[in-house]
């Protein structure tokens, strides 16, 4: 129960993270929805240590310790209904297809965890926030020329997320 207060409220690492979800739920039993939202909320946080945490859990999908969450791990990548009004929208895409493939997976398993109410006024803005982050943290990398448009790009995705709701 500790563990996962410390999860819930964001102050919990990588480290934390795969304690948790290593720790047999019971025999062939499924986590509790708390322990499941716990472990979602952690997964989805604008931070890069969560995206590292996502980055392993995704990697161990097939593996029991993971598996018994139930999670949904389907995305359909960056589509947005707007995207023609983003320059070079489909290159973006690409780019960002992993940023994009974890923000489907906070939609999509967050979502399900809570009411419509609380998904639109408590998760849904930390869920598209790691998504900026991820965007911004994948332009970092880029040649220091490509950095400006890419970010004016991530940008340009942020908002449209945040206006459709998608």
């Amino acid at each position: 129960m500790k563990r996962t207060r410390i999860i819930a409220s964001g102050l919990a690492g990588t480290a934390a993270v795969l304690t948790l979800i290593s720790a047999p739920a019971g025999a062939n039993a499924e986590p509790s929805r708390a322990k499941k939202l716990a472990v979602a909320i952690q997964l989805t946080s604008p931070t890069e240590d969560s995206f590292w945490a996502w980055a392993k859990f995704r990697a161990n999908r097939n593996k029991d310790s993971v598996k018994q969450y139930n999670f949904s791990w389907n995305s359909d990548g960056c589509t947005l209904k707007d995207a023609g009004k983003i320059p070079s929208a489909k290159s973006w895409a690409k780019i960002f297809a992993i940023p994009c493939v974890r923000h489907d997976f906070g939609y999509r398993n967050l979502k399900d965890l809570v009411s419509a109410k609380r998904w639109n006024e408590v998760y849904r803005n930390g869920v598209d926030q790691a998504l900026l982050q991820d965007m911004l943290r994948t332009c970092s990398g880029m040649t220091a020329h490509l950095r400006p448009s890419c970010r004016a790009a991530a940008a340009q995705f942020y908002a449209a997320v945040r206006w459709r709701g998608n």
